[in-house]
């Protein structure tokens, strides 16, 4: 599956997720090791992604206040607005590639 994506590129885009783009996008977070959904208003689909691009598992519209730890094996978490993974058609097992990848710089404030 390809999609564009952000990359959370510092401390505080990985802070503000999703919920801190321009719109509605999917976030890369390389080397999470636990989602938390501390302070987010809405659900997420959670994709937990290996090294080899490969999709470990998806867990759909996870509720705020909710925390999840990484598979075993994953490199990088994926987070997509609610519905949004269904919608792509994603599952377990597939090659998620992202183009184009766009870098995001999150903001202290």
């Amino acid at each position: 599956m390809l999609c564009p994506a952000y990359l959370a590129a510092d401390r505080a885009a990985r802070r503000a997720g999703v919920r801190g783009l321009p719109h509605l996008a999917p976030l890369i977070l390389p080397g999470e090791q636990a989602v938390h959904m501390r302070g987010c208003k809405a659900a997420l689909d959670i994709v937990f992604v290996g090294r080899d691009s490969h999709i470990l598992a998806i867990f759909p519209g996870v509720r705020p206040g909710l925390h999840l730890r990484a598979r075993p094996g994953s490199h990088c978490c994926v987070e997509f607005p609610a519905g949004e993974a269904e919608r792509l058609g994603l599952r377990r097992g597939e090659t998620l590639s992202y183009s184009p990848l766009l870098r995001y710089i999150g903001s202290e404030n």
